[in-house]
């Protein structure tokens, strides 16, 4: 846990440190006698699993070394299976049950989907067969991804338990869509 802590506060700390700070920091955490390359560094604080790997994998060489020589393409989108996506909106559509089917006033709704038409993670959904039924059986046009997070983003914009995956640029501890994160 405290790992964890550490590796928040490195994420936090990026936009005031230097890259050489930034990578010394991180070899001392993982124990490495050199930094990370730019590109292990860019995977960790965009990818929390592979940080959460070369954390766990930090007191066996032989695996660390393995992750350090083969980060994650942060640039690809993420490919969520089928089951994952059907989990995830089996468990919105769960909460939204909960809230007896409730949706954002309209105002926050204009806000929100705002946000995600200017975000470049915003994208034409992918060829998968979860997309294409939402797409064959929506009367919504926009029927846009969220590369972040796999949710449609007009679905996901109008529910009043859900808040953007990706903090504002300008101030992290707000979301894209200038909520908190809960």
């Amino acid at each position: 846990m405290a790992q964890m802590w550490q590796w928040s506060a490195i994420k936090m700390m990026t936009g005031d440190m230097s890259y050489a700070s930034v990578a010394k920091r991180m070899s001392e955490l993982l124990g490495t006698s050199e930094p990370p390359s730019e590109k292990v560094m860019t995977a960790a604080l965009a990818d929390p699993l592979y940080a959460h790997h070369l954390l766990t994998c930090k007191g066996n060489h032989l695996f660390l070394r393995v992750l350090l020589d083969n980060p994650p393409d942060v640039g690809a989108e993420p490919v969520r299976s089928n089951a994952t996506l059907v989990a995830m909106a089996a468990k919105a559509l769960f909460h939204w049950a909960r809230t007896g089917f409730a949706t954002v006033d309209d105002d926050i709704f204009e806000k929100r989907i705002n946000a995600c038409h200017a975000c470049p993670d915003l994208a034409a959904p992918t060829n998968q067969l979860v997309y294409r039924a939402i797409e064959y059986a929506s009367t919504d046009e926009d029927n846009r991804i969220c590369r972040a997070c796999g949710c449609i983003a007009v679905k996901k914009a109008r529910l009043p338990f859900e808040n953007c995956p990706l903090p504002d640029s300008e101030n992290g501890v707000v979301s894209r869509w200038g909520e908190p994160f809960s």
